[in-house]
């Protein structure tokens, strides 16, 4: 009967390893390039006009929450 232990060698190891410490590195220079986009439109005066998405989307959550508590009791 062959032994149910599981094994990893050492290279898989090592290649997880590096991959979680080399994804986060680009992240950095990835959020600054949205947040410099987002500054030169809105400094530019050519942000999309959002005409109360913004607003309408937490009203809906709130009236999305509030039905949950009223299911709840």
């Amino acid at each position: 009967m062959r032994d149910s232990k599981m094994t990893v060698s050492p290279s898989n190891i090592w290649k997880s390893a590096s991959e979680v410490l080399r994804a986060p590195a680009g992240q950095r220079d990835k959020n600054l390039h949205i947040g410099s986009t987002l500054r030169d439109l809105y400094f530019s005066g050519s942000m999309p006009k959002t005409d109360g998405d913004f607003a309408r989307l937490l009203q809906d959550l709130e009236s999305a929450d509030a039905r949950d508590e009223r299911q709840d009791d």
